[in-house]
């Protein structure tokens, strides 16, 4: 398939993958998921580690997944933060929740 093929298919299916993203992470289980992967990828603290570019590397790595994330849902700075909190407070209620279920 030729760059400007492959360049096109994407263009089409753009707005189909940034709308199946938003819509898994509007559930209070997406918010749950989105949180973790921010904490774990990052996104808001520093990735550089002193004296180990190779760690430095692997982190911005990991940043650049939360960052594309993000990209995809459209969401400015006061609504990731909105979404990030939204996500710790489902995420309480779901462990309170799994917490006090009998097995």
């Amino acid at each position: 398939m030729s760059e400007k093929k492959q360049a096109n298919r994407a263009a089409a299916k753009g707005p189909a993958i940034a709308s199946a993203y938003k819509e898994l992470f509007e559930t209070p289980a997406g918010r749950i998921v989105l949180n973790d992967l921010m904490t774990e990828c990052h996104l808001l603290q520093t990735s550089y580690v002193a004296k180990d570019p190779e760690k430095t590397f692997f982190n911005e790595g990991q940043r650049n997944v939360a960052l594309y994330i993000i990209t995809k849902l459209n969401l400015d700075e006061k609504e990731l933060l909105k979404t990030l909190k939204k996500g710790v407070e489902d995420e309480f209620r779901y462990t309170k929740d799994f917490l006090s279920t009998e097995y």
